[in-house]
């Protein structure tokens, strides 16, 4: 029979004797000797029955730890912010993520971007035709894919053709073991493991409603689209040509060809410290002074009449026309206050706009350049 500690009431242990016990021996050994009764019942009662609560000492166990995702061997190394690009984007994958348990299916289309583009509409067929009666997946083939051998070591499920033009594209399907949590960070990661393909920065947890499109597929399971742009590793921006307008020019080599928007005929992008200022030539009509209160709008300084307007513009010799210069320093009071450097010229038929605007330190550091840039200006 095991012993068991027994826990007698705080009212036994402590109990003092009464009066009438202390003046009475005979009754306090009876008194005791019930007690030791009682003890011995409840001893052998837990003999029979459950055990009393025992007190033990034990460590403290460690605090728990999150599980890591279990493929992130296979992920590779964390993500770094690759450098800034201006150049157009070269290369696209067409993503799809198809979780199904504990498996997680890939299906990746990667290439140029023009000829790509004509890959999305039957890779969105692909995508949405995925079953799975079994464990693994089954699918419907566009006209003009198919199926190839998978090359050794690189751990497809399959391999697919997709003829555009005279170019083969590629469409590669894997699998992966699903995470046991936190579903989200393992499709974001997944993503930036693409977007770090194409050279592009990673998203945060923020941004994965904006990089990822959820549709059905036909037999009802869902299906996380992305869509890709950026360059190959290791490829260098492509060389961009200098805008070619009716007039001669000069522009100042750290000065980058940017892209242009509407009555924009050139753009050219200006960064220094993290400050970023914008170059453009534009042509379009309205009088002068209502294109100069214009500006003044966009820096955020109050309108001013007609003449001091006029007595705020200086002139500028540009071949055979004068041009009608401007400088805008928006208020110092602002957060980031902004400035432009404007001049507006009428020459071979046309208003144009010489402008720089951007940060107000940034342009107040180029406003020689532009100046030197406007009278590079040969107007015939």
């Amino acid at each position: 029979m095991r012993l068991n500690r027994v826990v007698l009431p705080q009212s036994v242990v402590s109990r003092t004797p009464s009066a009438d016990e202390h003046t009475h021996p005979t009754r306090c050994v009876i008194q005791a000797i019930r007690w030791l009764v009682l003890a011995m019942v409840m001893g052998l009662v837990g003999c029979q029955q459950s055990d009393p609560i025992r007190e033990y000492t034990v460590a403290k166990p460690p605090a728990p730890r999150k599980a890591p995702l279990p493929e992130r061997a296979a992920r590779g190394p964390e993500i770094s912010k690759p450098p800034t690009r201006t150049d157009p984007t070269t290369d696209r994958i067409l993503g799809a993520i198809l979780p199904q348990g504990e498996i997680t299916w890939f299906v990746k289309l990667q290439g140029p971007v023009k000829s790509s583009r004509e890959a999305v509409e039957p890779f969105l067929r692909f995508v949405r035709s995925f079953d799975f009666p079994e464990v693994t997946p089954v699918w419907k083939l566009p006209e003009s894919w198919k199926e190839v051998k998978n090359p050794e070591g690189k751990g497809r499920f399959a391999t697919l053709e997709v003829p555009i033009g005279n170019e083969t594209l590629e469409v590669t399907v894997t699998e992966l073991k699903s995470p046991g949590s936190d579903p989200d960070s393992y499709l974001l990661a997944n993503i930036n493991r693409w977007r770090n393909q194409l050279q592009q920065p990673p998203y945060g947890p923020d941004q994965l409603e904006q990089a990822t499109i959820a549709v059905k597929t036909d037999a009802g399971h869902t299906a996380w689209l992305v869509n890709i742009e950026g360059w190959l590793p290791g490829s260098a921006p492509a060389a961009v040509a200098a805008p070619r307008l009716p007039f001669e020019y000069q522009v100042p080599s750290h000065w980058q060809v940017g892209g242009l928007r509407a009555f924009q005929r050139a753009a050219w992008n200006v960064s220094e410290e993290g400050r970023k200022a914008t170059v453009t030539i534009s042509t379009a009509g309205g009088d002068l002074v209502g294109n100069i209160q214009r500006w003044r709008d966009q820096v955020g300084l109050p309108r001013i009449d007609s003449e001091e307007v006029q007595k705020s513009m200086q002139t500028l010799n540009m071949g055979k026309a004068i041009g009608k210069y401007v400088v805008l320093q928006g208020p110092e009071e602002n957060k980031a206050p902004q400035s432009i450097l404007g001049v507006i010229v009428s020459a071979v038929d046309e208003q144009w706009f010489f402008k720089m605007q951007g940060d107000a330190p940034l342009v107040a550091g180029e406003q020689a350049n532009f100046e030197a840039f406007v009278r590079s200006v040969q107007f015939p």
